[in-house]
């Protein structure tokens, strides 16, 4: 005797390609920051990741266009994480050589601007003392309505943790399903014995295993 066919087949779907925080998502975090009213004194916001990889200058600009988005005005988008070329004008070189601080800065899009902190990175730390953070921020406050810093992960360099101190606000930025929490827990560890205003935490390239639409119903 032949058996009957089963009725239902079990299916294993793949994963679907990682995904980035939405606009919602970011608008919600801007909002959060406090840095999205009109006329707030938080204007200085920054992104870190413990890991390289985790997407942190993905996450910076996405949230620098959102701002633009909700509040216009000017955003300048800051990469302190890497340098360009021996002859490159970073913000601190344009400052020590008594240029403006447009010299080093390029537009990326309606509203935003890029600009490296300094055009060689190994150097920066040293730059800094001799510039100061204090006169630096306050000079690019001057001409910008909001500043975004990407920094560089702590595996790579402390600079994201001194800089940290001067911020209105820092977000650390961490890839779904990668980042182990010893590692995200020593970032989150030495960010709070400087004081740094931590204000929250983004879940980067997050993967759904089933459809989005089904997670509202769990």
């Amino acid at each position: 005797m032949e058996k009957a066919p089963h009725r239902f087949q079990m299916v294993i779907q793949q994963p679907r390609p990682p995904v980035v925080p939405t606009g919602e998502a970011l608008d919600l975090l801007a909002h959060s920051c406090g840095v999205a009213q009109e006329g707030s004194p938080h204007r200085l916001v920054e992104f870190i990741a413990a890991r390289d990889g985790e997407g942190t200058s993905t996450v910076a600009l996405a949230f620098a266009e959102s701002l633009v988005r909700l509040s216009g005005g000017t955003v300048l988008l800051v990469d302190a994480s890497s340098g360009g070329g021996i002859d490159e004008v970073g913000l601190m070189e344009a400052m020590i050589a008594g240029l403006p601080v447009e010299r080093a800065v390029t537009e990326l899009g309606e509203g935003v601007f890029g600009a490296r902190l300094s055009g060689i990175a190994h150097l920066s730390g040293e730059l800094m003392r001799r510039v100061g953070h204090r006169e630096l921020w306050r000079n690019i406050c001057e001409r910008y309505d909001r500043i975004v810093v990407d920094a560089p992960a702590l595996e790579r360099s402390n600079r994201g943790i001194t800089l940290a101190e001067h911020m209105d606000a820092v977000v650390i930025v961490v890839e779904a399903e990668a980042t182990r929490g010893p590692v995200l827990g020593r970032l989150i560890d030495l960010l709070q014995r400087t004081g740094a205003p931590v204000v929250g935490t983004v879940l980067n390239k997050r993967k759904y295993y089933i459809p989005k639409s089904v997670y509202r119903w769990l």
